[in-house]
Parts: C-alpha cells; sequence; structure tokens
C-alpha cells in the first residue's frame, strides 16, 4: 500500500504530471474516490502531491505499527550501504522538492 499525502492551501497548486526524468513532484485534482479527505483540511484547496516515485512513498515518513512508532537507529555514513545511501539522496531530494513546492 502507498503512502499518500495530500495538502491543503489557500490557493492551488500548479498541476504538474509525474515525470519519472524530472525532479519536479507532481500534483494533481482530488479524485471522486479521494473527495472525502477535504473534510480533515481547513484550507479551502485540496490536492495530492506524488513524490518522485509517483505516489508519497519517498517522502521520508514513519508508520504506527503495533500501536508504537517505529525507532530509527543513527547509522554513520561510512556503515551504510549502497540502497540506504540511496535512499538518503531519495529522501533529502523529495523534501527539498515538498519545501520548494510548498
Amino acid at each position: 500500500m502507498c503512502f499518500v499525502l495530500y495538502v491543503g492551501t489557500a490557493h492551488p497548486l500548479p498541476r504538474r504530471k509525474f515525470d519519472r526524468d524530472s525532479v519536479d513532484l507532481s500534483v494533481k485534482s482530488l479524485t471522486e474516490r479521494d473527495s472525502a479527505i477535504k473534510q480533515y483540511f481547513s484550507k479551502a484547496e485540496v490536492q495530492y502531491v506524488g513524490s518522485t516515485s509517483s505516489c508519497g512513498c519517498d517522502f521520508p515518513h514513519a508508520t504506527l505499527q503495533n500501536g508504537k512508532w517505529p525507532e530509527l537507529e543513527y547509522v554513520s555514513d561510512a556503515e551504510k550501504d549502497e540502497l540506504e545511501i540511496a535512499r538518503d539522496i531519495s529522501d533529502r531530494k523529495n523534501r527539498e522538492a515538498l519545501l520548494a513546492l510548498l
């Protein structure tokens, strides 16, 4: 199951289609299926924001598991494998793009 990010704003964000070759995030209008989420926002405009993987999964996030938040371990850069280094790069890229968008 994908992580989903909805953003509530006073004015609509520019819509962008997902492009695998771009560093930009995608921004989509809510579908009929997603429209019920608006009740949880105080801002008039609510839109779906996708990360560099199209869905929200590449945004750094934590998921409640068995009623507890996961504990994060500090791992020095020297101890990281290629997958962890790639994840760090992706996290940074997505955080910076989200900040620029908002």
